[in-house]
């Protein structure tokens, strides 16, 4: 699995991929967070809610050389995926986007080469919600925005 993830050639900026245990989903993100430090990309993860941010954090910690370096210097951010996907305990795109889009900007002027996000869907119960997010997921980031970040859907 891991070379699947770190294999920075693959066709397409988003991958969605299933997991059945923390350990599996820990196996997953590790690689693609550390090609993406490896590469100078900013990188966020959308911590499922069934997940502490301590123990996601402790799980990296384990798989990736100098983590707390890469925390301390803001290339590497840990949020709880609700609190990225919405506002009022609703999925509203437009927040989101503005939410991403603000991220990126921050990454671009603090010198990072792109982003690298992984995000995890279970948050949005509703089919209608779970629609809008992978449209929403289409759409660039800000006007004229060359640079759409990499995304690991789980």
């Amino acid at each position: 699995m891991e070379s699947i993830i770190s294999n920075s050639h693959f066709k397409h900026k988003h991958m969605c991929l299933f997991y059945g245990s923390s350990k599996d989903l820990f196996e997953l993100v590790a690689p693609y967070f550390r090609e993406g430090l490896g590469r100078n990309k900013f990188c966020v993860w959308a911590v499922p809610g069934s997940l502490a941010l301590e123990e996601a954090r402790q799980a990296l910690s384990e798989n990736i050389d100098g983590l707390k370096e890469y925390m301390d210097k803001g290339q590497l951010r840990l949020f709880e995926a609700k609190s990225i996907y919405s506002r009022s305990g609703k999925f509203i795109r437009s927040d989101t986007l503005e939410s991403f889009g603000k991220l990126l900007e921050e990454a671009l002027n603090l010198g990072f080469d792109g982003m690298r996000v992984s995000g995890d869907l279970s948050y949005l119960k509703k089919k209608r919600m779970r629609c809008s997010f992978m449209k929403m997921k289409q759409t660039p980031l800000s006007a004229g925005q060359e640079l759409r970040p990499y995304a690991l859907i789980h």
